[in-house]
């Protein structure tokens, strides 16, 4: 018999973090789109274009809520998935988006260093 707890275990993923960001709320979205985006890459440092590969059947759903707190913006992030999720991804997930919201923070932080907020 197989044990349904475990079989399901290993076909679901959650990830939740909280980003606090020192720039204003337009700007975190920007450069958030810019890194989901054309800028997306691996803490290693490849190229990472986010496609739909028919031949891996997962359901993913990742969601950002951008809310203006005192000095900046929280981003509250979750990442839920579903189907077969090879154990290496299953590990490497939260670096890999540990990365990407480091990478937002440090562009739109930049971006407010050197002026380019909108509006200022």
């Amino acid at each position: 018999m197989i044990s349904t707890i475990s079989t399901i275990e290993k076909m679901t993923l959650s990830l939740t973090e909280e980003i606090r960001i020192q720039a204003p709320i337009d700007v975190t979205f920007a450069a958030l789109l810019e890194q989901l985006g054309p800028l997306n890459d691996t803490p290693e440092g490849q190229s990472m274009s986010m496609k739909i590969e028919p031949w891996h059947p997962v359901v993913s759903n990742v969601q950002y809520r951008l809310s203006e707190v005192d000095g900046g913006t929280l981003i509250k992030f979750h990442h839920t998935a579903l189907g077969l999720i090879q154990d290496e991804h299953r590990e490497g997930v939260g670096k890999g988006w540990g990365h990407m919201h480091t990478s937002v923070r440090k562009r739109a932080e930049a971006a407010v260093r050197a002026g380019k907020a909108a509006g200022r």
